[in-house]
């Protein structure tokens, strides 16, 4: 979202998405970007994605909210 930076948008993401705890998601580290084009007749996106690892506890288990 606008606004925000892209890591205030990996914790806010992974709270919603998978139920990480802010703590946890704050120790993500960037590792690069994949950018690309997606063609369908007119239409024409492009888009890059973020990538972050992230380590979690053995016993975590996703909850979306």
């Amino acid at each position: 979202p606008k606004g925000i930076t892209c890591k205030e948008n990996l914790i806010k993401e992974s709270s919603e998405e998978a139920g990480i705890p802010r703590s946890v998601a704050e120790m993500a580290a960037p590792v690069g970007v994949v950018s690309y084009e997606d063609v369908h007749g007119n239409s024409f996106k492009r888009d890059i994605l973020f990538c972050y690892d992230l380590l979690l506890p053995h016993d975590f288990q996703p909850k979306n909210r």
